[in-house]
Parts: structure tokens; sequence; C-alpha cells
């Protein structure tokens, strides 16, 4: 995701972050035919398209899995007052 590229993942777990990001495909692990095909897909978007799946991504992690965005989130858990 910090690449700025769309993803292609098939490992078990990061799914529901790749889309709820819309920054690429998943497809269950262990199924070559849906990883075939998904590829076949991500390679037919147009240019434009992928590169916002990547822009996607980025600011994504980059809003919420940066460290110090992570580090901001806990500051204000833990001293909500201050």
């Amino acid at each position: 995701l910090y690449s700025g590229r769309p993803v292609l993942n098939s490992f078990t777990g990061y799914g529901d972050l790749i889309q709820a990001y819309d920054a690429g495909i998943s497809v269950a692990a262990g199924d070559p035919a849906a990883l075939a095909k998904a590829i076949l897909q991500l390679k037919s978007l147009p240019k434009a398209a992928r590169a916002q799946m990547g822009a996607r991504g980025r600011k994504g992690a980059l809003e919420h899995h940066e460290y110090y965005a992570l580090a901001k989130q806990l500051e204000r858990v833990l001293f909500p007052l201050g």
C-alpha cells in the first residue's frame, strides 16, 4: 500500500483492508485460477484507474497505518483530556 501501486493479494487476512481502500484485488489463497483472472483483470484496467487504486491505498496506509498516525491515535486514547 505504501508504494502507491495497486495491490494484488492472495494472502488470508489482508483482503478486507485492500477492499476498504479500494486499492487492488484480493483472491482466496490457494486458488491459482482466481489469481490468474485477477492478474488479467488488473492488467486490463486503464493506467489511470490503476494509478487511482494505488493512490487510494497509499493514502489509507499513511492516514491509518503509518507509525506517527498510530502514535497519535494511541495518545488520544491514553490522554483524552490533554
